[in-house]
């Protein structure tokens, strides 16, 4: 299997207990946020945390001979980071980051990080969740499943998630340097303009970190 640990990582929603699925959908959006841990931390301290581990930190890049650019943050998990508009924070999650906006409409970023066997490719990483979602038959929340998806010259796997909240998660599913990184862009109601902007900053910024 190319998945090491806990199953078809990129279903994060629907792949966890009851429990833990309640915590992660219903409200999606009412958990408190807390700022990102440190603003800080180094690229090699992030290199040397343990993969098994998720670990945060927020960088605020430097506006000032540009007033018209947007500052914005570093957010790190693992040996993946990706950067957001700095007004968005962290919430508390050990399993993954959750990363939300301070102002409405209602929205969020949920990313998931999980090491891979060595080798492991987009096509696999695209086969095992082709078959973990037709294995939930046709009531599954999860469809619409892409294998190879150009996200501005970012080849992903896509696909479509609509939890028993009413809202909807677009899923893209990114696999560099032995790690897959799933990104979730999750909003209510129909339009997913209310996202597209942070969703394709977020994965058009993420860096995966080499495994040394």
């Amino acid at each position: 299997s190319v998945i090491v640990a806990g199953g078809v990582v990129a279903l994060t929603f629907v792949l966890r207990s009851p429990e833990e699925v309640a915590v992660a959908t219903s409200p999606p959006f009412a958990v408190p946020a807390t700022q990102a841990v440190s603003t800080t931390e180094s690229t090699s301290a992030t290199e040397a945390a343990p993969t098994t581990e998720t670990t945060s930190a927020t960088a605020v890049s430097a506006t000032s001979e540009s007033p018209s650019v947007i500052p914005s943050a570093t957010f790190v998990s693992g040996r993946a980071s990706l950067r957001l508009p700095a007004t968005w924070t962290r919430m508390e999650d050990p399993a993954r980051m959750v990363l939300i906006p301070p102002t409405a409409p209602e929205r969020r970023i949920v990313v998931t990080v999980q090491e891979l066997v060595p080798g492991s490719t987009l096509e696999q990483v695209a086969s095992e969740l082709g078959a973990a979602v037709d294995a939930r038959g046709p009531d599954s929340p999860i469809g619409s499943l892409e294998p190879a998806r150009d996200f501005g010259g970012r080849v992903g796997i896509s696909y479509v998630e609509r939890p028993a909240d009413a809202s909807t998660v677009l899923w893209r599913v990114l696999v560099e340097s032995d790690v897959q990184v799933s990104i979730g862009c999750q909003f209510e109601g129909p339009d997913s303009s209310a996202i597209d902007t942070e969703c394709d900053l977020a994965t058009q910024t993420l860096e995966v970190v080499p495994m040394r």
